[in-house]
Parts: C-alpha cells; structure tokens; sequence
C-alpha cells in the first residue's frame, strides 16, 4: 500500500523545517491517510490489479412499460416480455423502457484498460469463462471509472449472472508512492494528513495548535470534501 502524497508536499503545508523527527511524524501522518480515504470513499485500497467481479442481479429499475390499457396481466417467459390481454391471448411487446440496473464493484479507480461485462444464465459458465457480452444482448453501459460504477440499460438480468472484468488502481513508484492520482485525492490526502499529524504530534502544531473542538471541526470540514467523491448508487448491486 503507498501514499498519496509526498512528504515534502506536507512539509510545506505546515511550514515546518527540514528536520528529521518532524518528517518521521509526517511520513506516519501521510501513511495512514490511505486506509482512513479508502474507508471513507468505500473503495477497499488504492492499488493496482486486475480484478474480476461476479453480480447476481436480484432488482432492475423500470422507468416505464409499453402496455396496452385493455391488458390483463404480466407474464415472462425465457424469451421477450408478454401481455396477456382479456381475450387469453398473448402479444409480445419488447423490452421495458428505462430498464436498467447499477452495479458496484469491488475497486474503484479503473484504469482505461477495457472492462468486460458479460452475463450468463448459470455461475458455472460464467467462472468457465462463458457467457454473452452484453452488448451482443442488446444492452448499454455506462461506467464511471473513477467512482467504480456500471450500470447497464435496457436488459433485463433478473435470473442472470454477470462477470466484470477490470483493471483498477494506481501504481507505486520507488518512493511508495502513487502515481497519476486525481488532484482531488492528493489535496484530500494532505488535508487529512496535516489533521493526523496535529492529532498525534500535538509537539508540531505551531500556529495551527487549538482546542480539540477546533481539531474535530477541521475533521468534519475535511469529511465534507470529500464526501462527494464516496462511492454511492441506489439500488447498486454489490459483488457476490
């Protein structure tokens, strides 16, 4: 696991001077600002991988149907939706509109590397590599990479299983730290680093030294700047 910033960086935030003991703490305050952010941002670590996720959709969000009024009842068959109508007899009438479902997965910060989204009607196809891309079923997808959202719209995965495959995280230079990290994270991570170091090298505070309501006030503030950023879907499905 690295850091998500220098210490060098924190140096120049605190206005402190070049001195060994000082550093130490900082290099302590900075490690442990990358488990408290991926905590908080629900994003397990930061590091880079290859990951595979499986999902067993149990809900799809429907925006709306193409029904006639006269339509007695819904029933699904293995293939297409249907209506049966007063008369007993059936009609096929498409996929509903707006279907679409939203699924978490296990890492956030994808790479540009592809993603694969597969689905199969079965878990055994799917962990023996088989399954159908979802674009060759007919569906859409939609992905935020830095938040580690898919969502896939009109299909419908009810009694399907679906394998996502990705490629997540940042590497680590030979200074244990990472690379290529957003500007927001790295400010997130330094904010936050300067609030450990107060809170545990009270010795270093300086001008920044005050009560502990003063300490969990800038805590609160930190938390709200980041809170945009958490990984939040309703409804998402999460990993099995």
């Amino acid at each position: 696991m690295g850091v998500l910033s220098t210490i060098e960086s924190i140096r120049d935030r605190v206005g402190g001077d070049v001195v060994a003991n000082i550093d130490k703490a900082i290099a302590s305050s900075l490690r442990a600002t990358t488990p408290q952010l991926a905590h908080l941002l629900r994003a397990q670590d930061f590091d880079r991988g290859t990951f595979t996720d499986y999902f067993c959709p149990r809900m799809m969000i429907q925006q709306g149907s193409i029904l006639d009024s006269g339509s007695a009842g819904w029933t699904r068959p293995s293939t297409g939706l249907t209506y049966r109508g007063d008369s007993g007899g059936y009609g096929v009438i498409g996929t509903p509109i707006g279907l679409h479902c939203g699924l978490r997965l296990s890492r956030a910060f994808l790479t540009a590397d592809a993603v694969t989204v597969v689905t199969a009607s079965t878990m055994a196809d799917l962990l023996n590599t088989g399954g159908t891309d979802v674009a060759e079923n007919g569906g859409n997808i939609l992905i935020e990479r830095e938040k580690g959202l898919v969502k896939i719209f009109d299909l419908d995965l009810r009694d399907q299983f679906v394998r996502v495959a990705y490629t997540a995280g940042f590497t680590v230079n030979t200074a244990d730290e990472y690379e290529s990290v957003p500007q927001w994270l790295v400010d997130a991570a330094e904010v936050k680093a300067v609030l450990n170091l107060d809170r545990d090298y009270p010795q270093f505070r300086g001008d920044r030294a005050g009560d502990p309501v003063s300490l969990v006030r800038r805590d609160d503030d930190w938390r709200l700047m980041v809170q945009r950023k958490v990984r939040y879907l309703p409804n998402a499905e999460f990993p099995l």
